[in-house]
């Protein structure tokens, strides 16, 4: 299990870092259109006065022997629905683990996907997305964050929490050191927030399941490491035990042969 964890971890570890680039340049490129006092209006990038539901996306896995993976996880979420409140919160699941997780509690969990199993299904993906994106402009969430495990190594990943819905700027206004710069979109803005937006939304999402799935195969072979060296250490000290214990019956047999000996020639 450990060779079978740490091939699929070279595979989803270049995923993972395939798909940083791509989310942080078109991050970088719709600040552009966030931080500006006169950017464009979209559904999605709505800022609501009052919030009276938030909404959580949780990434967890399918499966077990990851180690502490979905532990960890599960206990950032439990801190933010404690920090919000239980009856304002949401959970879209994703993974097994956390759908077991919040039935057992009675989270209220509004959608969930299961047996995704490693895989980035563009179906699947779309159907996450599309789901968040009609809540929150229906306004069934007011806000909606992501919850995953970022890669680091693969003996550590960080849990990560950032907002998903509304999109918002990655830097605040008051950092930004300078006006926007002043371009001429062909097409209009309109029409390219149209696409870009919900296309963000999208590459979020995909990035953060390629970063959670290369952190629980790092999990994974970690925990199999461990498991595969205690079961080494547990073979030793038992055979250990076992000779000594073998040493010491064979002892006790040539002690009473020589005894017995010895009583004859008497």
């Amino acid at each position: 299990m450990k060779m079978i964890a740490a091939a699929r971890l070279r595979k989803a570890e270049e995923r993972a870092m395939m798909a940083r680039p791509y989310a942080d340049r078109l991050q970088s490129f719709l600040d552009g259109f966030t931080i500006s006092p006169e950017n464009v209006p979209h559904p999605l990038a709505e800022t609501r006065g009052t919030i009276r539901k938030r909404g959580l996306l949780l990434i967890t896995s399918d499966r077990g022997l990851c180690g502490s993976y979905n532990g960890n996880i599960l206990r950032e979420a439990d801190n933010w629905l404690n920090a919000n409140g239980r009856d304002n919160c949401l959970f879209y699941i994703i993974g097994k683990k956390g759908v077991n997780y919040y039935k057992r509690r009675g989270g209220n969990i509004k959608y969930s996907m299961l047996d995704i199993d490693q895989t980035i299904n563009h179906k699947q993906i779309k159907e996450i997305t599309d789901t968040l994106a009609a809540d929150f402009i229906a306004g069934e969430v007011d806000e909606v964050n992501v919850l995953y495990s970022k890669y680091v190594s693969p003996a550590v990943c960080k849990q990560t929490n950032i907002p998903l819905l509304p999109i918002q700027s990655a830097e605040s206004e008051t950092e930004h050191k300078g006006p926007a710069a002043d371009f001429i979109y062909q097409p209009s803005s309109e029409a390219l927030l149209e696409i870009l937006f919900p296309k963000y939304l999208y590459t979020r999402i995909i990035t953060s399941l390629a970063e959670s799935f290369a952190s629980e195969q790092g999990q994974r072979m970690v925990a199999m490491t461990n498991a595969t060296d205690n079961a080494e250490e547990m073979v030793r000290l038992l055979t250990l035990k076992y000779n000594n214990a073998r040493q010491t019956a064979i002892t006790k047999e040539l002690l009473e042969i020589v005894g017995g000996a010895e009583a004859l020639e008497k």
